[in-house]
């Protein structure tokens, strides 16, 4: 069953308020963010490429909790709030709360299972990984480094730079992109809700966070890795 959103709801608000009628809204929770579990999951991405490949028959089954967590929800109503969300000439405003469902007890296993169904990502993993040596050849002649922000920077002039190795680091950003949006869409995914696009976007800059974390900690001692603070620092 489609559930109003809060914006359709109370779009209306100050037109009818004339009218003394009535504007009962949805109000959904935030989506939770499982940091423990986004970073293992980006580790695992990082250092098992067969991980994707290791699904489990918990598929189904998570399938059938996210459908039954964001279709059979019932609201909270105010005894003297209509049930259904309609417009009655009352003098007074009520609302219902949708009460989200909670994070699956093992939300790593169930982030691992949303991204398995993502041929996109398949293909970010396999590109990284035959990009690998080129990118861990050139940390180590330091010409680039891990940044802040999760993806990989130049830290000798670009201007310098063979075009050959220009294209390259921006196709592995341009994978990890993909990943961390990737992994964003899961996140929102195993909320039980709709990942939209606003909820993916907002779920975005806490991914990268991690992702800059996973690769810091993943790089070779001797490479130059940036802190969160912006500052840079050879391992």
């Amino acid at each position: 069953m489609r559930r109003p959103s809060l914006h359709h709801c109370l779009l209306p608000l100050s037109a009818l308020a004339a009218l003394g009628m009535v504007a009962c809204a949805v109000i959904s929770g935030r989506v939770q963010f499982p940091n423990q579990a986004v970073r293992a999951v980006l580790e695992r991405l990082e250092t098992e490429p067969s991980l994707l490949g290791q699904t489990s028959s918990a598929v189904e089954d998570l399938t059938s909790r996210r459908i039954g967590a964001t279709a059979g929800l019932e609201p909270t109503v105010d005894p003297n709030c209509p049930k259904a969300p309609i417009w009655r000439l009352v003098g007074t405003a009520c609302a219902q709360e949708v009460t989200r469902p909670t994070l699956p007890p093992d939300p790593e296993l169930a982030l691992i299972e949303e991204l398995s169904r993502m041929p996109e990502l398949r293909e970010a993993l396999s590109s990284r990984k035959i990009r690998e040596p080129f990118i861990r050849e050139w940390k180590r002649d330091e010409i680039i480094g891990e940044a802040k922000d999760g993806r990989v920077a130049f830290i000798t002039d670009r201007r310098e730079v063979d075009r050959e190795i220009l294209a390259r680091v921006s196709n592995e950003n341009d994978d990890r992109r993909i990943i961390a949006r990737a992994m964003a869409t899961a996140v929102v995914a195993i909320n039980g809700v709709e990942p939209v696009e606003k909820l993916i976007i907002a779920q975005m800059p806490a991914t990268w966070r991690e992702l800059a974390a996973v690769r810091r900690r993943l790089s070779l001692p001797g490479t130059w890795i940036q802190l969160p603070d912006g500052q840079w620092v050879k391992k």
